[in-house]
């Protein structure tokens, strides 16, 4: 007789799905088009409310494709100075990380050989395994050649230690993030030079950051 799975495990695998349902219902029900200057609008005046709000979305975007990240990042800092926005944003990735490791963690039917059948460039991940769980994040999330929802999936239904992989993930993310921030700090000023070095510098480590998985791959013999 098949075992059924925990009543709890049962109703935390609903949490993501529910949280999204009532945020998209929300988001729908004010603005047809989700956008900086609607975040704006709509972020409530007291700052911790308007940090929560952030994170929210940020779980949204984790089981969404529809929403980038970049859009948070722009809009935390419009809402907060420099360094609160930029707290807000690593901790916005922490949560995007989490959500999908979790859901694909309690979810009985999310193996890896599942995930691999539906998303066959996974196999890049299995090969990729180096090192232990932060190393492993980190470098994944450095090179950034996949989606990042699908990644945490992956990783969830994996096995890895939750605080290792979280913690490799937001350093692994760290110059994309912020860059963003930096740049949505000077995004009325496009030609200063805070605007142009952070373009220059997310450009340059994300080009490096493919020719070195690129390296990798042909010196297994995998190919380009």
């Amino acid at each position: 007789m098949e075992k059924r799975e925990p009543l709890g495990k049962r109703f935390l695998r609903l949490v993501p799905m529910v949280v999204t349902i009532g945020l998209v219902i929300w988001v729908l029900g004010t603005d047809r088009d989700l956008t900086v200057e609607a975040l704006l609008s709509h972020a409530p005046e007291n700052q911790l409310l308007a940090a929560l709000l952030l994170l929210l979305l940020y779980a949204v975007k984790s089981l969404s494709v529809l929403l980038p990240l970049a859009l948070f990042e722009v809009a935390a800092t419009l809402l907060f100075p420099l360094p609160a926005a930029l707290a807000v944003n690593m901790a916005g990735v922490a949560v995007a990380c989490s959500v999908p490791f979790f859901t694909a963690r309690l979810s009985t039917g999310q193996s890896v050989e599942r995930l691999i059948k539906k998303h066959p460039k996974l196999h890049a991940l299995r090969d990729f395994r180096v090192g232990n769980d932060f190393i492993y994040s980190f470098l994944v999330r450095v090179v950034g050649l996949f989606s990042c929802d699908i990644v945490s999936m992956y990783m969830g239904a994996s096995g890895l230690r939750y605080w290792p992989y979280v913690l490799g993930s937001v350093l692994g993310f760290a110059p994309q993030t912020i860059c963003f921030t930096l740049m949505g700090d000077a995004i009325r000023e496009p030609g200063s030079p805070q605007f142009l070095i952070s373009l220059a510098v997310m450009a340059t480590t994300t080009a490096a950051a493919v020719a070195a998985y690129g390296l990798w791959r042909r010196r297994r013999g995998a190919g380009p």
